[in-house]
């Protein structure tokens, strides 16, 4: 488990070393841009938030470990192309988007399901299978090896590009056995 831990770590620190990088390339370049155009920069504090606003964030929860990091509803809207909360809601209730409620009850999203701006719509209809499901027992069978799946997490299975038809009749199968 060290282990893992370990190349977690390194992957965690590349992963920052390189949106670091990409962020600071692209200020300097907007910088620049509002320089030639002789027009005032917008407020950094603003700017800061913007970009904040879809990172991941960290919710003290003993699952985040198996299936974080999470959206929060506000990253969620930036992400998906600055959409109204309702719009996350109707998603939500539609079964399109894996939504878990904390003990808060703070709507959060995991990361792991979204591909670029959107839901990954290879993971949607084994999403919709868990309708009726605990979402957080749901959010853990994304994660979680599968004997169905070859072993694979379900996660692991779409990124390997594996039939998406296996996918959602496993995820079935399973939220029958959890009625």
């Amino acid at each position: 488990m060290r282990v893992r831990g370990q190349a977690a770590e390194l992957r965690s620190r590349e992963w920052a070393d390189r949106v670091v990088h990409a962020v600071e390339e692209q200020v300097r370049a907007t910088a620049a841009a509002f320089e030639s155009y002789d027009q005032p920069a917008p407020p950094v504090a603003e700017t800061v938030d913007l970009v904040l606003a879809v990172l991941p964030k960290a919710h003290p929860n003993p699952l985040d470990a198996e299936i974080g990091p999470f959206y929060d509803t506000a990253s969620v809207m930036t992400l998906l192309g600055g959409v109204s909360r309702q719009a996350v809601d109707s998603r939500r209730r539609k079964h399109t988007i894996l939504a878990l409620k904390t003990a808060d009850d703070r709507w959060v999203y995991p990361v792991f399901q979204f591909s670029g701006r959107d839901v990954n719509p290879a993971l949607v209809p084994a999403i919709r299978a868990f309708a009726d499901s605990p979402a957080w027992s749901a959010a853990l069978w994304f994660v979680t090896p599968n004997p169905d799946l070859d072993d694979m997490s379900p996660l692991d299975w779409v990124r390997k590009q594996q039939p998406v038809q296996v996918l959602e009749q496993s995820a079935k199968q399973t939220a029958r056995e959890w009625r």
